[in-house]
């Protein structure tokens, strides 16, 4: 299966050097795209169809689910097939190409050869970014780092999910290097002008502190506080704040790198950002709700007050773009903004409604409680421990971002094929290797 390995590791390649085949050779983001996703398509026919018999597919009933939604929702609402398949293509194929990961028959060494690939596709942003801002400045366009534009929210998403990897890295081994790589990362969100990074990023790191304190090391609330890391998060989460203050034009008074330290201002400008209401005013009263704090807000009144229904949504591949057909139409759509064009929940919600969104959530549910209960099962420490525990706190990076923030982890292949992948290997991964060969041995010495 060594070409198995291969072909997955210029996939994960071409995703996440997708902005350098879109900025420099003109490829298309359409042909890009697919460049991942047939590759992933045709193994995933060839796992089906060699190991039907076998096939591992957890959560399929709410997949099932969610397609029969869709399909209710687009001879509902009138769509076109091409629309309908857009919108599948899009919100499914990470979770296709987490099936496939899972059922391939590959070693484990070559597993961690692509972990390894991964991994080093992410720390080379770092000086991809430098590159950047020396050529081209801070700015969320053409590129995020080597990997293609979307929104600038990778700016804030890759940052947050490698905080979870080496963090986890840094717990598990002390290996201080990973602390300047969460660094590195953190300057990726600078150099993307990403406001949201300066919050977003501290508390990614002290979801993984507080996961590993209480679930791995199984320590108290009273042995918290005397951690080297909680004295760390103490000192660098107001540093943190106050560098990407100043050095986040947005965020200052002046609107300049360097700028002024505000905090009352800073507060104010974010808050007035993700509600809109001055945009609101500009546009002839749109409907309240325009900003991410109250886009869901906003999908709700708007299925209440028109013809749609909650259970169908206004139709699967509406606010899609797509070559396949459709385009992204959330912000002439009703008036609701970009607050609803970019949360990843919120798009699903109005498309297919609450029942698909619900399913949809349902399947990640059902991985995240898989993975929780082979974290509390383990009876003896195993290399791959780590994996799972990455796996677990990736979750919170996956709902915050499509309940709050972006549709990046869904849509996005870098940042959605990393997250996929790195739950089935939460999953294909023995981390009770040890622990069964410890049982057989001490069951053998009771008969003896």
């Amino acid at each position: 299966m060594i070409f198995v390995k291969q072909i997955i590791k210029l996939i994960f390649i071409i995703a996440f050097f997708r902005g350098f085949l879109e900025t420099y050779l003109n490829i298309t983001p359409e042909l890009s795209r697919s460049l991942c996703e047939v590759p992933i398509l045709l193994l995933m026919m060839y796992v089906f169809v060699s190991q039907f018999s076998k096939l591992k597919v957890p959560g399929l009933i709410y997949l099932l689910i969610f397609v029969l939604i869709s399909v209710i929702s687009k001879f509902s609402n009138n769509m076109t097939f091409l629309q309908f398949l857009a919108f599948i293509r899009h919100y499914l194929i990470g979770i296709i190409f987490f099936y496939l990961i899972l059922n391939l028959n590959i070693a484990e060494k070559d597993l961690k050869s692509i972990w390894k690939l991964v991994l080093f596709l992410i720390i080379v942003q770092i000086p991809i970014a430098v590159v950047k801002l020396l050529t081209m400045g801070a700015a969320e366009t053409p590129m995020i780092g080597s990997i293609a534009n979307l929104g600038g929210s990778i700016s804030t998403i890759l940052p947050m999910l490698g905080t979870v990897i080496f963090a986890s890295f840094y717990f598990f081994y002390g290996e201080r290097k990973n602390l300047l790589i969460i660094v590195g990362l953190l300057f990726c969100g600078f150099v993307g002008l990403k406001r949201a990074i300066s919050i977003y990023l501290p508390l990614t790191f002290i979801i993984t502190f507080l996961s590993y304190h209480f679930l791995e090391k199984k320590k108290n609330i009273a042995s918290l506080f005397a951690s080297n890391s909680v004295v760390f998060i103490m000192i660098m989460t107001p540093i943190c704040f106050y560098l990407l203050v100043r050095l986040s034009p947005s965020l200052n008074q002046e609107n300049q790198i360097w700028g002024s330290f505000d905090p009352g201002f800073t507060i104010d400008y974010m808050q007035s950002y993700e509600t809109r209401s001055d945009y609101n005013e500009l546009l002839g009263n749109r409907l309240e709700g325009t900003g991410r704090y109250n886009a869901w807000q906003a999908a709700q009144s708007f299925i209440q007050t028109s013809r749609y229904s909650y259970f169908k949504g206004i139709g699967p591949g509406y606010i899609e773009s797509s070559a396949l057909g459709g385009a992204d139409e959330a912000l002439s759509l009703i008036s609701l903004g970009y607050g609803v064009a970019m949360i990843g929940g919120v798009r699903i919600f109005l498309q297919i409604g609450l029942i698909g969104l619900a399913a949809f959530l349902f399947f990640h549910v059902k991985i995240f409680m898989q993975i929780l209960r082979k974290l509390q099962t383990r009876v003896h420490k195993s290399n791959n421990d780590v994996f799972v525990f990455i796996a677990f706190v990736s979750f919170f990076v996956f709902f915050i971002d499509i309940l709050t923030y972006s549709p990046t982890m869904l849509i996005e292949p870098a940042i959605g094929f990393t997250f996929y992948f790195i739950l089935a290997l939460a999953l294909k991964l023995n981390s009770n290797k040890n622990a069964i060969i410890v049982r057989k041995l001490t069951w053998l010495k009771c008969q003896n």
